[in-house]
């Protein structure tokens, strides 16, 4: 099995080799998020409620992180 679905290369390898911060579930690539005034993730298949609260206890420590000041 490919981590990455070649399907999804476009949403997660930018035109100039860059990377963007990406989701992995069971050893594969499913998603990318970005920072906002949150985190916010971007699935890219459809993911059941179960699924999504799985990612919630790391969202929030990530969230922690990146309101710290330095």
């Amino acid at each position: 099995m490919c981590f990455l679905d070649e399907n999804h290369y476009g949403k997660v390898i930018t035109r100039n080799g860059l990377f963007s911060p990406t989701v992995m579930l069971n050893g594969g690539i499913t998603g990318s998020w970005k920072k906002t005034p949150g985190i916010e993730l971007s699935s890219f298949e459809e993911t059941s409620g179960e699924v999504q609260q799985l990612f919630e206890p790391e969202i929030k420590r990530m969230e922690s992180f990146y309101s710290e000041t330095v």
